[in-house]
């Protein structure tokens, strides 16, 4: 479910790409660049990061 939201915003960005190419409208090229804008950031909260989440004890 939660790769639903990504994949959405990835189809409706490349159907306002198409629309916005066949009839020349700018504006649905912008909303399509917005939906690709959203489709990395919620890529991006999915993908694991790299960063430890805890510290560990050094030891002295």
């Amino acid at each position: 479910m939660r790769y639903l939201l990504p994949l959405v915003c990835l189809i409706a960005s490349l159907t306002f790409y198409g629309m916005g190419m066949h009839s020349g409208f700018i504006i649905l090229l912008i909303a399509g660049v917005a939906l690709e804008i959203g489709f990395w950031f919620g890529l991006a909260r999915l993908l694991p990061s790299n960063q430890p989440t805890s510290k560990s004890p050094t030891k002295t």
